[in-house]
């Protein structure tokens, strides 16, 4: 008996028995890697442009606090457009999978975009960590060849190697001008009082005040090896002691400046990393839809 009807047709299947992989690293770092070079190409434009706009001379170049905002403004700005440039690569590189509704493919492309924003932020984080040890390292080699040169240039002038251990050399122009012309370097004993008045100048500084026996010594010193009377001499010692004061005071402006600049400096970064959280979610859920859509950007292709 001969059989009938149509033939069957054999038709071959697979199945991806293979594991899920939910985070797709490559697109991630992809999309980090040109997030960083965006940041590291701007970061330098800005450089180079914040340099023309300051100048060394009083009266010219940008103000400070001008070039303070435009650092800040210039800081969100290359944050904005790396993240966003890390979160759309991410999120059109991306594999879906093809058991995802459009909502949860775009939890997903957002999700892979924070990972992103993540990623770029540690090689950032990690570049300027290297920069910053590469620079200690170029000023611990530094220090450590003028303290080891020390000994010999002292030795060569004839000074005690260990005489800048003692003062600081802030006070050299204030001592220098409160003994006055009177007391050369020639006279024993000269660089000795010297330093002895600048150390005790700075410790007044410092409290605030100089105390009666600290004055009336240094008095009587100014006195004795300038060739004046004890009064001058005590005039002298005051005008030292206001202008060590005044020294005191601008060191302590300066920084409380550093410190507020530190303190702005800290937020505007929290800030700038806020804003490319948000811009590389958002460029992430773009850079899928556009993956989805299948969308052409005309001005990209070659005719």
């Amino acid at each position: 008996m001969a059989e009938t009807g149509t033939p069957a047709t054999v038709v071959a299947t697979s199945i991806d028995t293979g594991p899920v992989r939910y985070v797709d690293w490559p697109a991630i770092f992809g999309g980090a890697v040109v997030g960083a070079a965006v940041a590291f190409v701007f970061g330098s434009f800005g450089a180079g442009l914040g340099l023309s706009l300051v100048s060394p001379y009083r009266g010219e170049g940008l103000p400070a606090w001008g070039l303070e905002v435009g650092i800040g403004l210039w800081t969100l700005w290359i944050a904005g457009t790396s993240f966003m440039a890390a979160g759309y690569i991410t999120g059109r590189l991306r594999r879906r999978l093809p058991d995802t509704t459009a909502h949860e493919a775009q939890i997903r492309d957002g999700a892979h975009g924070i990972i992103a924003w993540g990623t770029c932020a540690l090689i950032g984080a990690a570049l300027i960590a290297a920069g910053a040890y590469g620079a200690g390292n170029i000023a611990a080699r530094g220090t450590s060849a003028a303290v080891n040169a020390a000994p010999a240039v002292a030795a060569r002038s004839g000074q005690d190697p260990r005489a800048g251990q003692q003062d600081d050399g802030t006070h050299t122009v204030i001592v220098e001008r409160m003994f006055g012309p009177g007391d050369e370097n020639a006279k024993p004993g000269a660089e000795a009082a010297r330093r002895v008045s600048a150390r005790i100048l700075a410790a007044s500084a410092a409290a605030g005040k100089m105390a009666d026996a600290d004055r009336t010594y240094l008095s009587r010193l100014v006195a004795t090896r300038s060739g004046i009377d004890e009064p001058a001499a005590q005039g002298r010692v005051d005008q030292a002691m206001k202008d060590s004061q005044a020294f005191a005071d601008k060191a302590k402006q300066a920084a409380n400046a550093a410190r507020k600049v530190g303190v702005v400096s800290a937020f505007t970064i929290a800030a700038s990393l806020l804003i490319g959280l948000v811009a590389c979610w958002w460029a992430a859920t773009m850079g899928g839809r556009h993956r989805d859509q299948q969308t052409v950007f005309s001005w990209l292709q070659w005719r």
